[in-house]
């Protein structure tokens, strides 16, 4: 397509370096990219005539990116942690930006805003976009709940590690339970929230000054007879052999009113830039009646071939070289301005 030569052209005289987070020890933690898995996206983009390279990121940004210049290599920025810490995913952008690399995605600022849920909810409260209720549990008062079913998760983790169908409580005997036990799992606190059964919209969004929303998703529940397996538990996004993975369909582009989308659209645009993302980012949305609430603001989502963001932008008519080159050339930009 003419936007992707286009792309290549702002890319031609660029080396591409993909650093991706590998822990000095073995963790037992499927959320960790693998070599395989960067290899894939690496001979993607070579096969549109771009130089990749690969480096893992061990204990040293510094270390990773020696021989490399800043004003010659652009990053693309796969680091999901650093050592061992697969939710610390600003360090490795705050060293490339001290060393000079211009690299993929949020900066460090907006990442560590989005380290935790009690960041996003109040961010997002604050400025008056629909989410559901909460409160943060942190094993003391509770401030009058009464919504139920509630959904109980723990507010510093990402990649629904937490979440189980134990998650959706019915009362505050639940409620407590499931809330001690995540505290004793996690700490840092855990987030109740108002339950949405109703459908869910995973909006991969991407630009610059303007800003796109691909083919929208749905996650389909509709083989869930309980809803309290209406969600996307660890299993079901994880284990291939879960039921949870079996029955979670996704049906993209998702069959909704013009008005639906067109609301959906607008608020995941909002949440977006209300967490200052960058280039491309994932927005997570369900709908109770004709009300669509912010879930969840994805900054450097999943980017691999099978994943969600890639599926949108194949329905949009992207390969997979094209998808990752658009999202270089969104970087590119800031190179060309120092």
């Amino acid at each position: 397509m003419v936007e992707t030569e286009r792309n290549l052209e702002r890319l031609k005289d660029k080396k591409i370096l993909i650093l991706y987070s590998l822990p000095e020890e073995a963790v037992d933690d499927e959320t960790w990219i693998g070599e395989d898995v960067v290899k894939m996206a690496a001979e993607a983009i070579e096969t549109l005539g771009v130089r990749v390279f690969i480096r893992a990121v061990v204990d040293s940004v510094e270390k990773a990116v020696e021989g490399f210049s800043p004003t010659e290599t652009l990053i693309l920025n796969w680091c999901e942690g650093l050592d061992g810490n697969p939710n610390d995913y600003s360090t490795v952008p705050f060293e490339l930006g001290r060393l000079g690399f211009v690299y993929t995605g949020s900066d460090p600022v907006a990442l560590l805003r989005n380290d935790n849920k009690i960041n996003l909810k109040d961010r997002l409260a604050t400025r008056n976009l629909s989410t559901p209720k909460f409160f943060i549990y942190k094993g003391d008062r509770i401030p009058g709940w009464s919504l139920f079913p509630a959904l109980v998760k723990p507010v510093g983790e990402h990649a629904s590690c937490g979440i189980t169908r134990e998650s959706v409580v019915d009362n505050e005997v639940q409620m407590i339970a499931r809330a001690e036990e995540l505290l004793e799992t996690f700490g840092k606190g855990v987030l109740v929230e108002d339950f949405i059964d109703g459908p869910e919209y995973n909006l991969a969004i991407w630009g610059g000054d303007e800003l796109e929303v691909l083919p929208i998703p749905e996650i389909d529940f509709t083989r869930m007879s309980d809803y309290h397996d209406r969600l996307v538990v660890y299993d079901a996004k994880w284990h291939e052999d879960s039921e949870g993975w079996e029955k979670t369909t996704v049906i993209c582009p998702a069959p909704m009113a013009e008005e639906v989308r067109r609301a959906v659209s607008e608020l995941g645009i909002a949440a977006y830039q209300v967490m200052e993302c960058r280039d491309y980012a994932r927005v997570d949305i369900r709908v109770r009646g004709k009300v669509p609430c912010v879930l969840d603001v994805n900054l450097n989502p999943d980017i691999t071939v099978e994943g969600g963001f890639m599926r949108s932008a194949a329905v949009a008519g992207y390969t997979y070289g094209e998808m990752l080159v658009k999202i270089l050339s969104l970087a590119v930009g800031r190179m060309e301005l120092d």
